[in-house]
């Protein structure tokens, strides 16, 4: 594949992510696209409902081991997408160079509060 085609990706997931902080909820909503278990469609989803379904997690943390920031993998193969709350940015990649796009700091701020809670737990 190509960065255009990594690039249109990035830009799909930010463009969804954008639509839903505009309409108030970052993260989402219960729907029969995105159910929850024991939740009723409409309701809205916060951080830790949308970390349910990421691959991955990667934590940078200070020399003291106190929580930094992380990288998110939600997506991988093809293509493969990171959110790096430390850059604010969404990472990928399709076989091709990485293409980053900016994600609203309404998101990136309230997925880095849950993400230094989990790596507190």
């Amino acid at each position: 594949m190509s960065n255009a085609s990594a690039r249109e990706y990035a830009e799909s997931i930010a463009a969804e992510i954008r639509a839903n902080v505009k309409n108030g909820t970052p993260f989402g909503v219960v729907s029969d696209d995105n159910p929850v278990a024991d939740r009723e469609n409409g309701e809205e989803l916060d951080a830790l409902d949308w970390l349910e379904g990421v691959l991955d997690i990667q934590y940078l943390v200070n020399s003291d081991r106190t929580y930094r920031a992380a990288r998110v993998c939600i997506t991988y193969g093809g293509p493969t997408a990171w959110i790096d709350t430390r850059t604010g940015m969404l990472e990928c990649a399709w076989w091709s160079a990485v293409e980053s796009v900016e994600l609203p700091g309404e998101f990136i701020d309230a997925l880095d509060d849950a993400l230094s809670d989990l790596y507190g737990l």
